[in-house]
């Protein structure tokens, strides 16, 4: 299952936190991890994924200036646990964005509104942040050298429309990222 193989990659990179690109690699295998939580369904890894999210400390994110990665996880795993503190987490996500470098604001700008519209129930929020974010990874995916399932289906999209479905957000994308089945994931 691709959510303990994250889990296995994220201990694996804690042991050994000494350079950013180990925050970096971090950060993504937790996003990725999270998001795998979320297509399993499967209550108890939901909250082992955002019980390692919420214990991630605050601190080693400051020190490679990632804050808004640390934001980004805890946003989405209040949204998941459904902690009652969900906006306080996507208010300091978005304190953050203006200040990031190169692609990065439209990267995280785009989960952000994606997350706010599950919050609000706001269909119309979540699709343009969704939308957005498909954009990015449009604009980012190197389809001429193929090396996972990842470069053809964007998982972080895909687990997000599944979380806001069972949210209660009844929201409707086609792409050519997200897969037909996705129904039968909610």
């Amino acid at each position: 299952m691709s959510a303990e193989w994250y889990y296995k990659g994220l201990q694996e990179t804690r042991q050994r936190r000494e350079s950013p690109s180990d925050d970096f690699e971090g950060g993504v295998r937790l996003l990725k991890y999270l998001c795998s939580a979320i297509l399993t369904g499967d209550e108890e890894l939901l909250r082992q994924a955002t019980d390692t999210a919420f214990e991630t400390h605050e601190s080693h994110y400051h020190q490679f200036s990632t804050i808004h990665r640390y934001h980004l996880m805890n946003a989405l795993a209040a949204i998941i646990q459904e902690t009652g503190d969900q906006q306080h987490h996507l208010d300091d996500l978005e304190a953050t964005l203006d200040d990031l470098p190169d692609d990065h604001p439209q990267y995280f700008g785009a989960l952000w509104q994606a997350l706010t519209g599950i919050v609000d129930q706001d269909v119309e929020a979540f699709e343009d942040g969704i939308d957005q974010f498909l954009e990015w990874h449009d604009d980012n995916v190197d389809f001429d050298n193929k090396i996972s399932a990842g470069d053809l289906v964007c998982l972080q999209a895909v687990a997000l429309i599944v979380l806001a479905r069972r949210k209660g957000v009844n929201t409707s994308i086609e792409s050519s990222y997200i897969p037909d089945c996705l129904g039968e994931l909610v």
